[in-house]
C-alpha cells in the first residue's frame, strides 16, 4: 500500500505542477458569436453581431469607457466650437492600418465622407448632422455640422466612427474581404 500511495502522491503532484505552468501564447484569435455578421464593412453592416467583430477589426475616432464616458481613440483630443457647429479632432500620430497604409487626416476624412455618401450606408443617418469634413492639418480634421448635435460624439464611438484603410475600402469585394482574415 505504501508504494501505491507514494505513486499516487507523485502522480498527483506532477498533475498539479503541470496545471501551474504558464499557458503558451497562441497567434490565433478565436471568436465565438451566436451568429455571423452580415458583412465586414462597418458602413453597410446591419447586424448586432457585426458590432462585436468591428470592435476587434476597426479602431474608432473615439471610444466609450465602462462609465459611458467618451474617451480618446484614434483622435487624441477634440474641441467644439462656441456655436456647437464645428467639432475638431486632433489625431494620433504613428498609426498604420493592417496593410501598412498610414492613418492621417486624409484617411479620417475618407472614412467619414464614405459613411455619409456610400450607397446603402447605414451610418449616414447616425451622422447626418455632418455637413462636411475638412482636413485642417496633416493630423487634424474639422466636422462642420448643419446644426449642433449633442449625440454626434457618442455616435462616433460605434461603427460611424470606425476607421478603415482607404485603399482597402475602395476594393469592390471589401465587404466580404476587408483584409487579413482567415476562417478555421
Amino acid at each position: 500500500m505504501t508504494m501505491r500511495n507514494s505513486l499516487l502522491t507523485v502522480l498527483g503532484s506532477v498533475m498539479l505542477l503541470g496545471a501551474a505552468l504558464p499557458a503558451q501564447a497562441e497567434s490565433v484569435l478565436r471568436v465565438g458569436l451566436g451568429a455571423d455578421p452580415d458583412m465586414l464593412d462597418p458602413h453597410l453592416a446591419r447586424t448586432y453581431y457585426g458590432r462585436f467583430v468591428f470592435a476587434s477589426l476597426c479602431d474608432r475616432l473615439v471610444d466609450v469607457d465602462e462609465n459611458l464616458k467618451v474617451v480618446p481613440g484614434l483622435a487624441k483630443e477634440w474641441t467644439w466650437s462656441e456655436d456647437g457647429k464645428t467639432l475638431t479632432f486632433n489625431l494620433r500620430e504613428g498609426v498604420t492600418f493592417h496593410d501598412g497604409e498610414k492613418f492621417d487626416a486624409a484617411a479620417a476624412k475618407y472614412n467619414l465622407d464614405r459613411a455619409l455618401t456610400l450607397k446603402g450606408s447605414l451610418r449616414k443617418s447616425e451622422i447626418s448632422s455632418v455637413e462636411s469634413v475638412e482636413v485642417t492639418g496633416p493630423m487634424q480634421i474639422a466636422l462642420h455640422l448643419k446644426t449642433p448635435d449633442a449625440a454626434l460624439l457618442m455616435q462616433l464611438t460605434d461603427r460611424a466612427g470606425a476607421m478603415m484603410a482607404p485603399e482597402a475600402a475602395k476594393k469592390p469585394d471589401f465587404a466580404a474581404h476587408p483584409g487579413l482574415l482567415r476562417s478555421l
